[in-house]
């Protein structure tokens, strides 16, 4: 347990403030990573000290005192984070989905970095946007807000209003300084990955080549163009894309279409808060009364059904509700008249209840939909990209990390897909090796765990009871991977993205069943 939890901090460091490398392309290079070795290497040091210290002890006292260096240097890693910004909040942000391997203190960290972020002064925000427009902003814009919407890893958004139509916009300002260090923080990352967990060096060289595009502002608003109008053709009832206006999308910033919601993630939690409250718990007794996510294998369609009773049963309840207070204020309505100081009973609004099975069903439906059908897809849905719009569907944002694949790579992923969602263990090894997929000794029954955990899921049954991050270092000591086909990682990526938002929202997730129709559409 101790070695899990050591492992687990590693894991929680690594993704908020990322490693230690001499390497550095540049003198500021030289400067972050001397920053963070400042910072960080006393931290793991203090780890592994105390990882030795208590190794007598009961696992009770070994996970408290772990748990006491997490409150102490989850502050420390946020710190860290903030300053050198840029990719190492991506990693962040990719963390922030995986409440099922990062220690709680650095996943609330990872959390507040999905759209809290540093931002830049409004009047470099004005320098950076009038001069790639080559115009005044009071040409183009009627209002544009000072402060920003939201910050994230290589930029910032802004409201604002055109001046021609008065449409509502969303401006995306990049940073000046972000692209110029990106070389030398990857570097730091990479060097870290080799030493700690090699296992993950394919994912941090594909994140690298899919973070290396995110700069090309007019790329992103053509592929957003491109994955709306492919959405718009079978979706347009459940989500929004936001529309780029591509005459004003420069390298380096990007005009769209605003979207009027809030984070999905922001709007379940308040849902949460309000239920809750109704039965006198905190937001942390109610989570703990939900059934482990983790423990359910079957499939999500009675749970979702259930919850739409619920929701349903809620509902007609506070129309009754309001029935009788509305009989009771008609009583008082004559008192008042003759000048009685009475006061009339507040009404209860009914409630819509989100649920979260059938967003979770929809999310998956569209990603699997984008991968298997389009060949074209975000390799970024982190929650921070995923709103609950006013009108009830679900908006999808930020394309800088686009993905394609192949009509040919696509029969290969659907292949594996429909032997995951029938359970055929060796038609699911040889699928996986048919992808590129190999390992050192050949192991069928790593190739067949790796499978499952890449593009299926990760409940207890597959990581026999471990968290997933322990579960792969297992596999990888085991025999480890020395090819993982470069056409596969961000699909792989996005399943895990997706499964991530199954803990966020507290849905089990199996992708392959998921996406077993369009699997089949596709192999016919």
């Amino acid at each position: 347990m101790l070695r899990q939890a050591s492992k687990r901090v590693a894991v929680s460091v690594a993704v908020l403030a990322a490693g230690a490398s001499a390497a550095a392309y540049n003198d500021e290079g030289t400067k972050r990573a001397i920053y963070f070795n400042y910072h960080a290497l006393p931290a793991l040091a203090h780890y592994r000290w105390t990882e030795w210290r208590t190794s007598g002890l009961s696992e009770k006292e070994q996970d408290e005192a772990l748990e006491r260096l997490h409150v102490k240097y989850a502050p420390v890693a946020e710190k860290v984070v903030r300053e050198l910004k840029g990719f190492y909040i991506k990693l962040g942000q990719m963390g922030s989905t995986r409440a099922d391997f990062i220690a709680e203190p650095y996943l609330k960290v990872c959390e507040r970095l999905q759209d809290d972020c540093p931002n830049i002064d409004y009047s470099e925000v004005k320098a950076i946007v009038e001069k790639a427009l080559g115009r005044p902003m009071g040409e183009v814009f009627l209002s544009f807000d000072e402060e920003s919407l939201g910050s994230a890893s290589i930029g910032q958004t802004h409201a604002a209003r055109l001046k021609d139509d008065g449409q509502e916009v969303v401006v995306k300002v990049q940073y000046p300084w972000v692209e110029r260090l990106f070389r030398s923080d990857v570097a730091t990352i990479r060097f870290f990955c080799k030493l700690a967990q090699p296992e993950h060096l394919p994912f941090i060289d594909e994140i690298e080549r899919a973070f290396a595009t995110e700069f090309d502002y007019t790329r992103e608003a053509k592929s957003m163009q491109k994955v709306g109008d492919n959405m718009r053709k079978y979706f347009s009832k459940k989500v929004v894309v936001p529309r780029p206006l591509e005459h004003l999308c420069k390298k380096n910033i990007i005009v769209m279409e605003y979207l009027h919601g809030i984070k999905l993630v922001d709007a379940m939690r308040a849902q949460w808060e309000a239920i809750a409250a109704r039965h006198g718990k905190t937001l942390e007794e109610l989570k703990n009364s939900f059934p482990d996510r983790q423990s359910y294998t079957g499939g999500t369609g009675g749970a979702s059904v259930a919850f739409w009773i619920s929701g349903k049963l809620s509902y007609f309840a506070d129309l009754l509700t309001n029935m009788t207070i509305f009989f009771i204020n008609a009583v008082k309505f004559v008192p008042r008249m003759l000048g009685a100081n009475i006061r009339y009973t507040p009404q209860v609004w009914p409630r819509k209840l989100l649920n979260p099975y059938q967003l979770m069903d929809t999310l998956l439906e569209v990603h699997g939909h984008q991968v298997l059908h389009d060949g074209l897809f975000n390799g970024d849905c982190h929650p921070g990209n995923i709103l609950m719009l006013d009108d009830g569907r679900i908006g999808l944002i930020d394309y800088g990390q686009i993905a394609e694949i192949s009509f040919e790579d696509r029969r290969k992923l659907a292949r594996l897909i429909l032997c995951l969602a029938e359970g055929h263990r060796n038609n699911i090894i040889q699928a996986f090796r048919d992808m590129g997929f190999k390992t050192k000794k050949s192991d069928e029954d790593v190739c067949y765990k790796s499978a499952v955990v890449f593009f299926d899921r990760d409940s207890r049954d597959v990581t026999e009871g471990m968290n997933i991050q322990r579960f792969l270092e297992v596999l990888s000591q085991r025999d480890p991977v020395v090819c993982f086909p470069q056409a596969f990682i961000m699909s792989a990526r996005t399943v895990a993205l997706l499964k991530g938002l199954g803990t966020v929202l507290n849905v089990p997730v199996s992708v392959a069943s998921a996406w077993c129709t369009k699997a089949k559409e596709l192999q016919n």
